[in-house]
């Protein structure tokens, strides 16, 4: 994350913390406070592990920040605090996967509603699929480099219907227990009705209905998020490049969001070395690290 905002790529305000004191409390106090923010996006991190039982990408308020904080501390996992982006305003989700040694980037979508870590982890079906094909420089993408887009997928109606049930059936879920929710594949027939209703009550409630307008049929992303998001990916790549990181297949995820931006989530290089290359050699974790979209 910090790597995407030193390259200018544009990512949510925030902090990230390795433990929690007063001094850190007065910080987050302070930017809610100048942002109203009564909330604020919990993500997690924890050092050699891709995906971690526990999960994070929801909202938390502001007085459960510094338990939660200690709680994950205690866990051996690092705390994420962005700004509070609804992860059921999103318009489109996206994961990429860079192939260099194959000149082509594979990118899946989901629509309004969703959220990118739908298809990150692998709990719905992607609604788009395209291949991005562009030539490169010895295995190496270059910032000024071509690219022919073609989609190769487009969600029918009839799976497309399904995947609003599943993701009605995981907002449900979630919001019994957002850390650790119930797997799908868990649920039955009966309670699966059940968790939809109540996550349609929700959603009704909290006046995050973008799922449910857009429930009877699926509206392709625009050209220009594809373009947009596939060109700060080249960016980033050929950004990293140059500094003599050089990563193999990579997967890299955005989202477009309730407010139209387009902003970046994370990356992660499939082989180890390449993410070892990626961090500092000391890294200093006892205080927080600030970063901002003005890109300071």
């Amino acid at each position: 994350m910090l790597w995407m905002q030193a390259m200018g790529l544009p990512v949510l305000s925030g902090f990230i913390l390795a433990d929690w004191s007063a001094s850190m409390a007065r910080v987050v106090q302070t930017f809610c406070r100048k942002n109203a923010f009564s909330e604020l996006l919990l993500r997690i991190d924890k050092v050699g592990e891709r995906w971690t039982e526990r999960r994070g990408g929801y909202l938390i308020p502001l007085a459960k920040v510094g338990p939660i904080v200690c709680e994950l501390r205690r866990g051996g996992i690092v705390t994420i605090l962005l700004e509070p982006a609804s992860p059921y305003r999103d318009y489109y989700g996206m994961a990429a996967l860079t192939l260099p040694e194959q000149q082509r980037i594979v990118l899946e979508v989901v629509g309004p509603g969703f959220d990118a870590s739908d298809i990150m982890r692998s709990d719905l079906s992607a609604h788009e699929r395209f291949e991005v094909f562009l030539p490169v420089l010895e295995g190496l993408f270059t910032a000024t480099s071509t690219v022919e887009i073609k989609r190769t997928h487009l969600v029918d109606s009839q799976n497309y219907l399904r995947s609003i049930e599943q993701r009605l059936t995981k907002i449900a879920a979630r919001l019994q227990n957002p850390a650790t929710p119930r797997p799908l594949e868990d649920v039955s027939e009966v309670e699966r009705r059940r968790l939809m209703q109540d996550a349609e009550e929700f959603l009704n409630k909290a006046g995050h209905d973008l799922l449910l307008r857009n429930r009877k049929a699926y509206t392709p992303i625009p050209q220009k998020y594809v373009y947009g998001f596939v060109k700060k990916v080249i960016e980033l790549l050929a950004s990293l490049a140059e500094y003599g990181i050089h990563l193999g297949t990579t997967s890299i995820s955005a989202s477009v969001l309730g407010d139209r931006r387009l902003v970046f989530w994370d990356f992660f290089p499939a082989r180890m070395r390449d993410a070892t290359g990626l961090l500092p050699t000391a890294p200093a974790l006892n205080r927080p690290m600030i970063y901002r979209r003005s890109g300071h």
